[in-house]
């Protein structure tokens, strides 16, 4: 019987095409361009299909892996953003503790390390100067990598590109930015969403790399579901899997404010540089 069973489950699953373990669709647009489409015309369908958003809330789960660590590591991440430059991120493993919380406002930006009570502050300048002691992974791509199309139509918009063509599927936009950093944005022709997208430092070494794997529908619109960003300077692989998107039409100020709570130890971020922080410290 038992034999039997298993062998009709087989023929089910043949006969469904083995729906059961089909893989994901890469995005729910089913559109068709075709790829002899110039920037304004790119701009046009994408300011047609996609909204441009100043605030921002998401959940995602985010997995660690790479070089050097003790397996994978895990953390759910709750982030806040609003243009242009506010952002806090809350790293947990479950809801009632946190591991860590990371604040950017402005040029300034801070760190708690809620295991260990302390709070690091400095600029972003300095965080940027040293990634070795974040384990090379940079939170400010968190925005960017949610909203990379609203990204893309903001840099066609301001014409500061280079635009090339990639044999026949995709297009590829480069930027230059006033540091001389570059950013790299790879775009299917078939849909126009982003595949892949880079960053490199002004002496054109790679600092990120990014790759969409799913978009979805989301509030009216199609934003990634499923990415993978990689630091090679660290050999970090951080694998996010968005959970949830909201659209607010504001945030409370004293979200972003950079004020320690009671109990902290507040500390200058040069001290983080001299003692990088432990991957037990954002996982456990």
């Amino acid at each position: 019987m038992k034999k039997t069973f298993f062998i009709v489950l087989g023929i089910l699953l043949f006969l469904a095409g083995c729906s059961l373990f089909a893989p994901k669709p890469f995005s729910p647009i089913e559109t068709e361009y075709p790829d002899s489409l110039d920037s304004s015309e790119i701009l046009l369908l994408l300011r047609k299909r996609h909204n441009e958003y100043s605030h921002l809330w998401a959940r995602a789960k985010i997995s660690l892996s790479g070089k050097g660590m003790k397996g994978k590591k895990f953390f759910h991440a709750t982030l806040l953003f609003q243009e242009p430059d506010l952002l806090r991120i809350r790293g947990s493993r479950m809801i009632t503790s946190t591991l860590f919380e990371f604040i950017l406002h402005s040029g300034n930006m801070a760190l708690i390390i809620n295991k260990q009570d302390k709070w690091y502050e400095g600029t972003k300048t300095q965080w940027e100067a040293h990634p070795e002691a974040s384990l090379g992974i940079d939170p400010t791509i968190l925005p960017t990598s949610l909203l990379v199309q609203q990204d893309l139509i903001r840099l066609i918009k301001r014409n500061h590109f280079k635009q090339a063509r990639r044999a026949r599927n995709y297009h590829l936009f480069l930027e230059t930015k006033p540091d001389m950093s570059q950013m790299a944005y790879l775009v299917r022709t078939k849909d126009l969403l982003v595949k892949e997208a880079a960053l490199y430092d002004p002496e054109g070494q790679m600092t990120v790399r990014l790759r969409i794997l799913n978009y979805e529908a989301a509030n009216g619109d199609v934003l990634p579901s499923k990415m993978e960003a990689f630091f090679p300077l660290t050999g970090i692989k951080a694998d996010i899997s968005v959970k949830e998107y909201k659209f607010p039409s504001s945030f409370d100020p004293r979200v972003f404010e950079l004020v320690p709570p009671k109990g902290m130890q507040r500390l200058p971020l040069y001290e983080l540089f001299q003692s990088p922080l432990e991957e037990d410290n954002l996982s456990r």
